[in-house]
């Protein structure tokens, strides 16, 4: 075989200075994610449960804007029952029972709970126990899916061009071979002369490489290392 001092690639690969080249494109990693309302948090940082949709670790973006505090059901103005006395906070009003009240507090001749540790969410009626006023009330938040303002590769090798991963593969090029005139060029790795070669015999010839011609039968052979005897 004669080097034609030329190259070629394998299927899906450009011939680039003497190199095979092809691009493989993967979808690029969420990186940062940024709200147009609101600011981001965590899924488990906001208390959303599992039963709602998405991994925990997901972010959502939490407009607070609008969102409201919780308040002594004394404050409210929803129509709940209250009273107060003493500076106490009564509410769920009942009937004395056999001149007593179950469960309950004896207040200006009527049966209540006492509700100076309860904190509400004004026109909800969650009856959540809130342990502090600086907590918001659920019923006013809003919760909006954020916006990716950064992505990133998990392959170290991939250039990041917006939203894709570009990977670059690289492998060296193939010798294009030929052969002198005569000869045919077979799979690449040798030239045989049909009309020529020393293994014909009777119209048969054998292409296959490492075999020898016996009657009208190929026969593979394979070279080894002799051992000292």
């Amino acid at each position: 075989m004669i080097d034609s001092n030329e190259f070629y690639c394998n299927e899906e690969f450009n011939l680039e200075n003497d190199k095979c080249i092809r691009e493989i494109t993967e979808n690029a990693i969420p990186k940062k994610y940024s709200c147009t309302s609101g600011i981001s948090k965590t899924r488990v940082e906001v208390g959303l449960t599992s039963a709602d949709a998405g991994d925990a670790n997901d972010v959502v973006c939490v407009d607070y804007s609008n969102a409201t505090h919780p308040v002594s059901p004394c404050e409210t103005h929803d129509g709940t029952e209250y009273t107060m006395s003493g500076g106490v906070c009564y509410w769920h009003r009942a009937g004395i029972l056999n001149g007593s009240c179950p469960g309950k507090v004896l207040v200006n001749g009527a049966c209540w709970d006492n509700a100076s540790n309860i904190l509400i969410c004004e026109g909800y009626r969650d009856g959540k126990q809130y342990s502090s006023r600086s907590e918001f009330c659920e019923g006013s938040i809003k919760y909006n899916n954020p916006v990716v303002s950064e992505y990133k590769c998990e392959n170290q090798n991939a250039k990041l061009t917006g939203n894709k991963c570009i990977i670059e593969e690289v492998e060296d090029a193939h010798v294009k071979w030929t052969c002198q005139s005569g000869y045919t060029l077979v799979n690449n790795d040798r030239c045989i002369n049909y009309n020529k070669t020393a293994q014909k015999e009777n119209g048969f010839v054998c292409e296959g490489k490492n075999t020898r011609l016996k009657g009208n039968q190929c026969i593979t052979y394979e070279m080894i290392e002799a051992k000292h005897n």
